[in-house]
């Protein structure tokens, strides 16, 4: 099987680019499917264990998180953020460390080869 994987890649990687994009869409829209029903049954598990809604369909499963997200992103755009840096507020100094000696670098000994 693994081999079989590799031949497959091997030969799609060698074929012409008509090929290649096919296989792109393709698998492209194979993947979006997959993710699209993991998504709605996902929101709908939420939905439902978060109300009373019974017998939901997928596209009320949608409009639901598609208000959600939209309620959220409208809330983070509102809301304000406020940073503030203060030197006596945060010094970035810890009190009670030993003092480290300072000292300075060994001078080069230039030598004369003649």
């Amino acid at each position: 099987m693994k081999k079989a994987i590799k031949k497959f890649i091997r030969e799609l990687q060698e074929s012409s680019e008509e090929r290649k994009t096919r296989w792109l869409y393709g698998s492209s829209a194979v993947v979006f499917v997959f993710v699209m029903v993991f998504w709605v049954s996902f929101i709908k598990m939420e939905v439902s264990s978060s109300s009373n809604l019974k017998n939901i369909n997928a596209f009320a499963t949608i409009k639901l998180g598609m208000e959600s997200t939209y309620n959220s992103f409208i809330k983070a755009v509102k809301s304000e953020n406020i940073f503030e840096f203060s030197k006596e507020k945060y010094n970035f100094v810890l009190d009670g460390l030993p003092k480290i000696k300072i000292s300075s670098f060994p001078k080069d000994k230039k030598t004369n080869n003649k």
